[in-house]
């Protein structure tokens, strides 16, 4: 769907709390800590946020997923968050698929070069946040090793293979 129908879709009778919410963070007492910009992403270039969004936007950014979580990254001051979802393949996907979606098979990697673009932007994940408090412990990289070969065996292997349900049962 091109902007221009999006954001007619969005402006809408009827769909006014769809505006970049904005009216609704108003009406929560919010407006003066959320903040909703409608500008191009690559010019985007204020920071010291405590939490920075992009769902499924990566696209928005010339560089795709690298380029948007470096951007966001930047946004946020130190100790701050950033909350990014992207796209990935869960398999190959067919030719059917990549038309539907208007899509190339590298418009997506898996979800295991997902994980790993953002450890790479972000600096954190395989255990970076102890090996950074703990260089010289002596099992700092057996630690390390361990952590990405299982981080690695889950989302680049049996990830969706084996599940984990999460059930909740009255008594």
């Amino acid at each position: 769907m091109a902007t221009d129908d999006m954001r007619a879709l969005m402006s809408a009778p009827g769909n006014d709390r769809l505006i970049w919410n904005t009216p609704l963070s108003e009406e929560r007492g919010l407006a003066d800590r959320v903040f909703f910009h409608e500008v191009p992403a690559a010019v985007y270039a204020r920071d010291g946020y405590d939490l920075a969004v992009s769902i499924g936007a990566a696209h928005a950014w010339p560089g795709g997923a690298a380029e948007a979580l470096k951007a966001l990254r930047a946004a946020v001051r130190p100790g701050g968050r950033v909350l990014f979802g992207d796209g990935f393949w869960e398999r190959e996907p067919s030719p059917a698929a990549l038309e539907g979606l208007g899509a190339g098979p590298g418009d997506f990697g898996s979800l295991l070069e997902l994980i790993r673009l953002a450890e790479s932007a972000a600096n954190i994940g395989r255990g970076e946040r102890w090996a950074l408090a703990h260089p010289g412990h002596p099992p700092h990289a057996e630690v390390t090793a361990a952590v990405d070969a299982r981080r690695t065996g889950y989302y680049g292997g049996y990830r969706g293979t084996l599940g984990l349900a999460y059930l909740v049962l009255g008594t």
